[in-house]
């Protein structure tokens, strides 16, 4: 007598090709490349993140992140985030794109928050009398700041 299996999926299936669908959404938190320039025109505003995020080749401007330290900062809270997501994660296209956005978002805020809440290393005396007084490093306009975006794709 012969053994006959009988293979029930229980939705395998599914999850495999949403998987397969799934796998090249990310989620870009940050300067974009299109945030276009500095508002004395030549220099792009992703250059003035990079000089601020690692500090200048020359040593004149210092190390100040607002990107990598609001990542270090904040990992267990983005896990946490991510685990939370997981079943949208699982989902169709358009629930993985609504959960990576509403990340996006939040690590947006964080940034500008650390941008904003930054005070050291302090501005030179020329820079501070360059921006009226006013001692915020990463500060002066608010440009760099308001560019700091998100993009799922």
């Amino acid at each position: 007598m012969s053994k006959q299996w009988k293979d029930i999926d229980k939705g395998w299936s599914r999850i495999q090709r949403q998987l397969r669908q799934n796998k090249n959404v990310q989620v870009k938190v940050g300067i974009q490349s299109n945030s276009g320039y500095h508002r004395e025109g030549d220099v792009p505003l992703t250059t003035i993140a990079a000089v601020n995020e690692f500090g200048s080749s020359d040593g004149v401007i210092p190390e100040r992140s607002f990107i990598r330290s609001t990542i270090d900062e904040n990992q267990k809270k983005y896990l946490k985030w991510l685990k939370k997501a997981a079943s949208d994660l699982m989902g169709p296209i358009a629930a993985v794109h609504k959960a990576f956005d509403v990340i996006g978002l939040k690590v947006a805020s964080d940034m500008k928050r650390t941008m904003t809440q930054l005070k050291s290393p302090p501005n030179a005396p020329s820079t501070m009398k360059a921006k009226r007084g006013v001692n915020n490093p990463l500060v002066d306009t608010g440009q760099l700041r308001n560019s700091i975006t998100h993009v799922v794709d």
